[in-house]
């Protein structure tokens, strides 16, 4: 997994894992944004299994897109502008500029992706000597977070502590309004109203 891998295995399985990890971030996002168009849902942007951790940042890019500074909008505290965040402030000038915010938070997916695979890419280069122990160390590393916990769950139908309640429109519950996540996705057409 070095840098300047010569064994063609290890071309081949570090290609492969790119190919994997890539996979693994866009194919959830494309299931979510193929079932909100068939329902006609509103995409809030968020696709992770914690969406309002992600409300939260695009909380932010809106902040900083206004003020260059963002507070804790979803704490029941109050809260000044005294964050600051580069990604999301440059996700945040980007919204200013006319992006969408549910966009301006994703452009930052390839960025992980690769960020990923060439931070662990390194990593285990650096540290293990020979091509067994680093492309099992670093496939580890990359696939740790494994899905497989959802995968079981989905199957089984279960629910409770050690599986999540949600659905496939999971992220699509909340919608990102002017400053803050609330509300609920909304059928095309029907007019945004106070509470989504």
């Amino acid at each position: 997994m070095s840098s300047h891998a010569t064994d063609p295995l290890e071309r081949r399985l570090s290609a492969a894992a790119f190919v994997g990890l890539a996979l693994f971030s866009v194919v959830p996002l494309a299931k979510l944004l193929s079932h909100t168009l068939e329902h006609g849902l509103v995409f809030t942007g968020a696709d992770g299994l914690f969406p309002a951790d992600q409300f939260q940042y695009m909380s932010w890019i809106r902040q900083f897109g206004d003020h260059l500074l963002a507070a804790n909008l979803l704490d029941l505290a109050p809260s000044s502008h005294v964050f600051l965040h580069p990604q999301f402030l440059l996700s945040g000038l980007a919204w200013r500029a006319g992006v969408g915010i549910q966009m301006a938070f994703l452009l930052w997916k390839p960025i992980a992706v690769m960020a990923l695979f060439f931070g662990f890419r390194s990593y285990v280069a650096r540290f293990l000597p020979g091509t067994g122990q680093r492309v099992a160390a670093f496939v580890a590393a990359m696939f740790f977070a494994s899905p497989i916990a959802a995968l079981v769950c989905s199957r089984r139908g279960r629910r409770g502590d050690t599986c999540p309640r949600r659905s496939p429109s999971a992220s699509c519950r909340f919608s990102p309004s002017a400053s803050s996540a609330s509300g609920a996705c909304r059928r095309a057409g029907r007019p945004p109203g106070p509470s989504g």
